[in-house]
């Protein structure tokens, strides 16, 4: 049994995917109904943004990573029994379980951008999330807490694979942070200015929920979408919307995703995105078969 898993978002430079979206009628297909429901050529947009405006790059996330599994579909006949989505990758997960259309995603995600853009800046004190590896699972909650002292915050919010962490928290606790794993020889990938997965959230989500999502019409999902906030198989379409708003307030954790997945019976994972950074993804349970934008450009030669 074969299961969809669209990763989280990452920063992905335009000049990254230009020969993808050169060569693929696909990925044209699919960045076209995003610029129709945006009202502006995403291309352009993702090509010229900085890496903190996050609407162009969470919609040519999403389009380029449908676009992915669109090609493993039609040119592979791979048919997915189960979709399932690490953190923002629940986004391009709900679409391809037909819950959403891409063009009113897209939408709904440019009006979440603007309520989350008056939310954090709104703030008192500004927060942000860094992402990093390589320090030793056991220490991480450690580290985190002496981070908060004297007086700051911060809170887990991603438990990924390969040891992949990030933290939620107050700007200067989360540099304190970032000096301890750099210390103890972790790696620090990137941060970004906001916060996420955490209970901190719940304002945010509420108001997400009010402003974002209203009007929107989800479906009951094809096929079962697993949640990576409670590793359950969603099956009806207020669970998929409810689940999607949970991920504002509760930590992403691989395993809970991979425990629900493998409850299904899925052997194989089939993920948009490069070989090597998916290849021990699920601990050894599964098969991993990646597509990646490179691969799709030399096979549309």
């Amino acid at each position: 049994m074969d299961a969809l898993l669209f990763p989280g978002l990452t920063p992905a430079r335009h000049r990254h995917v230009r020969r993808f979206l050169s060569r693929s009628p696909l990925a044209r297909r699919r960045f076209d109904e995003c610029s129709e429901a945006l009202g502006y050529d995403l291309e352009q947009a993702y090509a010229d943004a900085d890496i903190y405006d996050w609407e162009p790059y969470q919609c040519a996330f999403l389009a380029i990573n449908l676009a992915l599994a669109d090609w493993a579909r039609v040119e592979k006949g791979l048919r997915a029994q189960a979709v399932c989505g690490q953190s923002f990758g629940g986004f391009a997960g709900a679409v391809a379980a037909g819950c959403v259309p891409l063009g009113e995603m897209a939408a709904l995600l440019a009006r979440s951008t603007a309520v989350e853009r008056a939310f954090f800046d709104a703030l008192d004190e500004p927060l942000a999330c860094v992402f990093f590896s390589r320090v030793d699972v056991d220490h991480v909650d450690e580290l985190v807490a002496r981070a908060e002292q004297p007086g700051g915050w911060a809170e887990v919010s991603v438990r990924a694979d390969r040891g992949v962490h990030a933290v939620s928290g107050t700007v200067e606790t989360i540099a304190r942070l970032e000096a301890a794993v750099r210390a103890r020889g972790g790696i620090v990938y990137y941060t970004i200015n906001r916060a996420e997965h955490c209970r901190r959230m719940l304002p945010l989500r509420d108001r997400v929920e009010r402003e974002a999502y209203a009007g929107v019409v989800f479906a009951d999902p094809a096929v079962p979408v697993v949640s990576d906030v409670t590793g359950e198989a969603l099956r009806t379409a207020d669970a998929v919307r409810t689940d999607l708003l949970a991920g504002w307030t509760h930590a992403t954790v691989a395993e809970t995703l991979y425990g629900g997945v493998s409850a299904l019976g899925v052997r194989r994972l089939i993920v948009p995105g490069p070989p090597s950074a998916f290849r021990r993804h699920g601990g050894g349970r599964f098969e991993i078969l990646a597509i990646s934008p490179a691969s799709v450009s030399e096979a549309s030669r």
